[in-house]
């Protein structure tokens, strides 16, 4: 660090101690301020216009909707899952999800596969 006295010889009156090191790192920060405001409303026009089209594509409405169906239809609730407290509860859990699960999937035995050559069992 470089330090500059002047104004007078006798210590403590008058006299200036001048860090240059620190002021030049100073000036190069201000410098370069002054370029980012000028990106800043590029970049604040840009992020809001990333936010529209993120709600757009993702609407998270709709998909918590689906995700509050999703819990009722399986039985997951809070309410349904404190009621599994053995395991014959949870036997009987896990067969009524097989079941809801058989009912969303396409591909399931209970839309392909026909009655008589086809049987559930545990």
């Amino acid at each position: 660090a470089v330090f500059v006295s002047g104004m007078s010889g006798t210590p403590g009156v008058g006299n200036v101690n001048i860090n240059v090191d620190n002021l030049m790192r100073r000036l190069k920060l201000e410098n370069s301020m002054s370029g980012m405001v000028l990106k800043m409303p590029n970049f604040c026009v840009t992020l809001i216009c990333f936010i529209c089209a993120i709600r757009l594509l993702v609407p998270s409405e709709q998909i918590s909707a689906i995700h509050l169906r999703l819990y009722t239809h399986y039985g997951v609730t809070a309410d349904d899952l404190s009621q599994v407290t053995d395991f014959e509860k949870l036997y009987d859990f896990i067969d009524a999800f097989e079941a809801a699960n058989e009912a969303l999937s396409a591909t399931s035995s209970q839309y392909w596969c026909e009655s008589r050559y086809f049987q559930l069992k545990w």
